[in-house]
């Protein structure tokens, strides 16, 4: 009688270790895939401020007069539910004819409204300074 006890214990104590590796193991495999989401969604983000400084490039060159604008790409974002890109040109405050550019892409993975347990927001920006050669 005693050593069905010990058996049943055993096969207890064995079940308890194999359920608490398993759920280790699924607990690590989602914190993997959650980083992964991540860096793919700064990944997108840096394409989407690449895209946006080459916007504002091509606009400078065509138009001495731009000042900025807001781009959304809807048609490009995929799964992601909030894409803009925001460029503000201002003119510099000192005597040159530089322009100051600051670039703003912002790439969010769910709607402003919902499930906010899985919802992040990735930003990167960038600002460059164009100087216009003077012509003497």
């Amino acid at each position: 009688m005693r050593r069905h006890g010990l058996i049943t214990g055993c096969v207890l104590v064995c079940l308890i270790v194999t359920v608490s590796l398993t759920a280790s193991a699924l607990r690590s495999t989602l914190r993997e895939r959650r980083e992964v989401m991540v860096r793919h969604q700064v990944l997108q983000t840096d394409w989407l401020l690449n895209a946006g400084i080459q916007l504002a490039a091509k606009q400078l060159a065509d138009q001495p007069s731009y000042h900025g604008e807001t781009w959304l790409p809807k048609e490009t974002t995929g799964a992601y539910f909030d894409a803009r890109v925001v460029i503000r040109v201002t003119q510099v405050e000192d005597q040159t004819k530089a322009k100051s550019v600051e670039i703003i892409a912002t790439l969010a993975n769910s709607p402003s409204r919902g499930n906010r347990s899985n919802a992040f927001v990735t930003q990167c920006s960038h600002r460059l300074f164009i100087k216009r050669p003077t012509n003497p």
